[in-house]
């Protein structure tokens, strides 16, 4: 048994004021005579009793002052020896333990739901991710069906002569399409199918007549969507499209043709 903590919890003090129950007063006087240090303990009290104690106080009053400022000193058991049960005293507060286990309640708690918390977030990257591709896709589709709109208006549009681009032997799957408005004589390209150029280059368009030099009909932008580009006047035979530098030339490139066609009946 380890005499030095039941001396700590303060069975023997509890024994000395008339505190405890029969059972529990006689398992007192058991262990005391089985222990000369727990006797001694007991005697020291009983003398202290009789005369005054920390600056004039007698034990009663002592142990009194000690339950209210330190509510806990009295709820300690000895665990170590099967032998021996102590009741707890009905003074002692259980706020302490109370408390402490509350404490460990919520950092369980919030250990828990920080944890549910970092997989939610997850989640809401994840559908969050997934949506912005999906919106991606959508917006890609959308365009893609404006375009092909464009497009078709400018088939069906009576005032457009068109003329069908096809590619050259530099990129013979190349292709291209030129709508010629004959009363505005606007010219619209779409650049279906052009390689991306090399940096530092870009596409032009030229207007052909018959035994002159080709005139330029603007410079082309890699894009998908239908262009306009300049007003061409004349009686145009042929349409064709050149790699020239970044912002076109004055003249022609012919060696660098990608795609040509010839406007039919006009």
């Amino acid at each position: 048994m380890n005499t030095q903590s039941y001396i700590a919890s303060g069975v023997l003090e509890a024994y000395a004021l008339g505190k405890l129950s029969e059972a529990e007063k006689m398992d007192v006087e058991r262990l005391v005579a089985i222990y000369p240090e727990l006797k001694a303990y007991l005697d020291r009290l009983n003398e202290q009793s009789k005369g005054e104690v920390r600056g004039g106080m007698d034990l009663k009053e002592a142990l009194s002052k000690i339950e209210e400022s330190e509510r806990d000193a009295f709820i300690r058991v000895v665990e170590d020896s099967p032998n021996i049960q102590i009741k707890r005293m009905n003074t002692t507060s259980r706020w302490p333990l109370i408390l402490v286990l509350l404490l460990i309640t919520s950092l369980a708690m919030n250990v828990f739901f920080y944890g549910r918390m970092k997989t939610s977030q997850a989640k809401i990257k994840e559908v969050g991710a997934q949506n912005s591709e999906m919106a991606y896709k959508i917006e890609s589709e959308l365009e893609e069906i404006d375009h092909l709109k464009s497009k078709m208006a400018h088939f069906l549009n009576t005032n457009n002569l068109h003329v069908r681009m096809s590619g050259s032997d530099l990129s013979p799957a190349a292709y291209a399409n030129v709508f010629w408005d004959k009363n505005t004589k606007a010219v619209f390209l779409s650049a279906d199918n052009l390689p991306k150029p090399p940096k530092g280059h870009q596409y032009q368009l030229w207007a052909i007549e018959e035994g002159k030099a080709p005139v330029d009909a603007g410079v082309i932008e890699y894009s998908p969507w239908i262009q306009q580009l300049k007003t061409i006047e004349g009686t145009v035979k042929t349409f064709a499209v050149t790699l020239e530098k970044e912002g076109g030339n004055a003249v022609a490139s012919t060696d660098q043709t990608y795609v040509i066609g010839n406007l039919e009946n006009y």
